[in-house]
């Protein structure tokens, strides 16, 4: 599996949507159109799939199993190359490398390391996917043991070997360049990846009209059941397991993540440490941005631009938000004195703005 247990339930895995809205509902018309759906485990989550074939629909579509298989298959290659909890991934051989020799890898894995770099550069390094030491250190690693906090010195001697400085890569060649021993960690993007490698192969069917979902990182295409924008929920950020939708929004054609630092934590001393760490510090994020959406043409842009924003913090996020045109919505949490609560406030950059609301 690509996350652990703990992580695979963090809020860029839970972007909550109604299902019933893209699912379920269908139009009452006297040719309602084919709903075809499935799902299952991979990267230690969950994905969903949902094709909507309209009624006047003239193209030969290949049957659900044939879909399936291809979405399956897909999906294992995926996580055979980016896992870090498979012994024999692509991604964990090239983490066992050797230092200062050049390794050849795939396409898939090259391109997710390429946009890595990009989404570095745009967050001046608050996205960074050598952070694995860190995450590993902290205990949000694989065998989670968060619950105590690092020496200062253990900190400090593991972000020597964590920056985009680091590594190189050499387009022509496919290869990647290793400087010191640093360990790659892609659960920030590979599963956005993963929801656009399953798009293309709906595409490729010639189907038009689908949601796609890995863990909450959603991609869609076309129109739903009722002939209108799929309906989308972002979750209410609240650390309880009851589940509320902060927002609806209508979208088609393009993808969304959600990044959020309220469910994985743990408490030492009565203060509060996220599992959103800062690769630039080695600490866990201080700041009120409990959630931020993210919408881009692919899910692994916006996958990975939601982890950066929710590094970055709202000020930050949406200054670089607005500066790149990029549709984000940041939600805040912000105590109310006269009621002794937490409420929660929602700031969208210009283009969600323009584009969604």
């Amino acid at each position: 599996m690509l996350m652990s247990n703990l992580e695979k339930k963090r809020p860029a895995l839970l972007a909550f949507f109604w299902l019933c809205c893209a699912l379920v509902l269908t139009s009452c018309s006297r040719a309602s159109p084919k709903v075809i759906s499935f799902s299952g485990p991979t990267m230690g989550t969950q994905y969903n799939v949902t094709i909507v074939i309209p009624s006047k629909s003239k193209s030969v579509i290949p049957n659900k199993s044939k879909i399936f298989a291809a979405v399956t298959e897909a999906l294992h290659q995926v996580n055979q190359q980016m896992s870090t909890y498979i012994a024999d991934s692509e991604l964990s051989l090239l983490n066992k490398g050797k230092d200062n020799q050049w390794i050849s890898v795939s396409k898939p894995l090259y391109d997710v390391l390429a946009l890595s770099k990009v989404i570095s550069a745009q967050s001046n390094g608050a996205f960074d996917v050598t952070i694995a030491p860190l995450v590993n250190l902290w205990g949000f690693g694989p065998l989670f043991t968060a619950d105590r906090i690092p020496a200062k010195s253990d900190i400090e001697a593991s972000l020597i070997n964590v920056g985009s400085d680091l590594w190189d890569l050499d387009s022509l060649t496919q290869r990647v360049y290793k400087k010191s021993p640093v360990k790659i960690d892609l659960s920030a993007i590979a599963k956005g990846f993963g929801v656009d490698k399953v798009a293309a192969i709906l595409d490729g069917f010639g189907l038009h009209n689908y949601l796609v979902e890995i863990g909450g990182e959603v991609r869609v295409a076309g129109l739903n059941s009722t002939n209108s924008k799929w309906r989308i929920g972002i979750e209410t950020p609240i650390s309880s397991l009851q589940r509320k939708v902060q927002k609806i929004i209508s979208i088609t054609d393009i993808a969304m993540a959600t990044s959020g630092s309220y469910r994985n934590y743990f408490e030492n001393d009565g203060v509060v440490y996220s599992h959103t760490l800062d690769p630039r510090t080695g600490y866990p994020v201080k700041h009120e941005l409990v959630s931020v959406t993210v919408l881009a043409e692919n899910c692994a842009h916006a996958d990975a631009l939601a982890t950066a924003f929710q590094v970055m913090g709202y000020e930050k996020g949406l200054k670089l938000a607005n500066a790149e045109s990029i549709s984000a919505l940041f939600i805040i949490k912000d105590f109310d004195s006269s009621t002794q609560a937490n409420s929660f406030k929602e700031v969208a950059s210009q283009s969600f703005v323009n584009n969604v609301l």
